[in-house]
Order: structure tokens, then C-alpha cells, then sequence
């Protein structure tokens, strides 16, 4: 039990960050309250965490999918510059640290060369970092604008996690966590490591292997409701929300998540439920 919440309590703690975290450029989100740390360089995309137990790594990819000028119906990450030959679909980001609280902005939209862009949509991401009995808490929400003089058509939002906790071997199943349906990513070490990705609501969920995931995202797969509980594996998992059209001026709901070390399974096993059911019943009251 000890043990347990020594992991959970270090799991998004950076022992060195200066020694694991060697960029310094403007675009990086490093904010921390002091005992733990999330860092995230959206251009690399991938982040490392070394806790008591070892080093792990995670990728937290933020998705938008919309009808782009330049690329048609296109699936992006929050990597700067991303496009079809000299065309950009992801023309910047640029992001503010302030303490245990961070933001981002990125622009979408066309830019071909080094003429000026055509601005479509706009993210704003708002992270805060935190530590409780369980270990670090990482908080964010995710809204789109439509910063655009037109209507965008096609627009989904997505949120993909693949967090490696213990030898590329771990399992998932549904959880519910204050308020916050989604899963439980279990990793078989010895005692169990366990973390939790979950959202204030969904449209659409999938959990399988890595990277089976992001790969059908960015080919403009859609995520299939299906995939839990899953087997022991390299296990990944994505949200998804499909907005659709976005009137010129508008902006989407603000979705909110939450990444949390969780009590092992003895303590939790009182607060699982699928939250498929929790979703089918706010459904039925909506």
C-alpha cells in the first residue's frame, strides 16, 4: 500500500527536470506546483516522466479534424507547420507558463510558402498541475473558435493518450473518477501502477494496441465505441466529439479532462463503474 501511493505520488513527478527535459523553446508547456510536473512539447509530441519506479513515457496528442482549404477533409495534431507540400494546415502555436497553470494556442489554417496565413479555427488549451493522496492530477480543457470569416464544415475534435506505465504491458478497462468517465490504464508491475484518462463527457471512444489509434485518426478513421476491457498489451485510448459545422464567429462547448494516479485495485474497486452506462443514462435524461 505503501508502495502503491509512493508510485502514484511520484508518477507525474520529474525527479531532474533540467537533466530530462533539454528544449527550452517558447512552445513548450512546463508547469509544475512544486512536487509534480507536466511538460509537453506539442511539436515532438512525446514527454518522459521518471518516478521511484523508472523511467515512462507517454504521448498526449490533441487532434482537429476539419475541411482545411489547402488539404480537404484532414486529421492534424497540434504540431506547428503541419501540411500537404507547401501548403501548412497548422500554421502556429504559442503558449504561456505560469507556475502550476499553462496555456496554448494554436492556429489552423492555410499557408502556402511565406505568404501571409488564412486563419480557419483556433484551440485553446488551459492545463493546471496538481498532487493529491494519489499523486499528480493533471487538469486541462480544450475549446475551438471559428476564427474564420465562413462557415468550417466537418469539424471533430479528438484527445489520444498512449502512456506507456510498466513494460509496454498493461491493461484498461472503464472507469469513472469524480465526476469523469473514461478508462483505467493498469500496468503489471508488482504492486499495480495504475493511471486514469477521463473526460466530462464524449461523442464517440476506442481503446486498442498502439499505435492502431493514432494511425486511424490521422487517416480519418473514426473511433469505433469499442475496446475495453483490453487484454494486456501496448493499450492506447482516444475521445472523440464531432461538432460538425461552425458558423463564422462560433465557438465549440469546452470540454474538460483530467490524468490521475488512482488507489490500487483493492481501495478503487468501490468507485468502478463502466461509464458506457453512466453515458446511455445521461443520454436517456437529455
Amino acid at each position: 500500500m505503501f508502495k502503491t501511493k509512493l508510485f502514484l505520488t511520484a508518477l507525474l513527478s520529474v525527479i531532474a527536470t533540467v537533466g530530462i527535459f533539454s528544449t527550452s523553446h517558447a512552445d513548450l508547456v512546463s508547469i509544475t506546483d512544486g512536487t509534480s510536473t507536466f511538460e509537453w512539447d506539442p511539436d515532438a509530441g512525446t514527454n518522459t516522466i521518471t518516478s521511484v519506479y523508472g523511467n515512462y513515457s507517454f504521448t498526449f496528442m490533441p487532434m482537429l479534424r476539419y475541411t482545411n482549404a489547402a488539404d480537404d477533409l484532414s486529421t492534424r495534431t497540434m504540431s506547428e507547420f503541419q501540411g500537404s507540400g507547401v501548403f501548412k494546415s497548422v500554421v502556429t502555436h504559442s503558449v504561456q507558463n505560469n507556475g502550476s497553470t499553462g496555456s496554448m494556442v494554436v492556429e489552423f489554417g492555410t499557408q502556402n510558402g511565406l505568404s501571409s496565413p488564412t486563419f480557419d479555427l483556433q484551440v485553446l488549451l488551459n492545463f493546471a498541475i496538481d498532487t493529491n493522496q494519489y499523486g499528480g492530477v493533471l487538469s486541462y480543457d480544450m475549446t475551438v473558435n471559428n476564427v474564420s470569416a465562413s462557415t468550417q464544415n466537418n469539424v471533430e475534435m479528438f484527445q489520444y493518450y498512449d502512456w506507456d506505465v510498466v513494460s509496454n504491458q498493461n491493461t484498461g478497462q472503464d472507469f469513472t473518477w469524480e465526476g469523469f468517465d473514461g478508462f483505467l490504464q493498469v500496468g503489471s508491475g508488482s504492486p499495480d501502477q495504475q493511471v486514469f484518462h477521463g473526460t466530462d463527457d464524449l461523442s464517440n471512444w476506442e481503446v486498442a494496441a498502439w499505435d492502431s489509434i493514432q494511425t486511424k485518426l490521422l487517416a480519418n478513421g473514426s473511433l469505433t465505441n469499442s475496446g475495453t476491457p483490453f487484454a494486456v498489451a501496448d493499450m492506447t485510448a482516444a475521445f472523440g466529439w464531432n461538432v460538425g459545422s461552425m458558423a463564422a464567429g462560433s465557438s465549440t462547448a469546452t470540454h474538460d479532462f483530467l490524468i490521475q494516479g488512482v488507489p490500487e485495485p483493492g481501495s478503487a474497486a468501490i468507485l468502478m463503474i463502466g461509464f458506457l452506462g453512466t453515458v446511455l443514462i445521461r443520454r436517456r435524461k437529455s
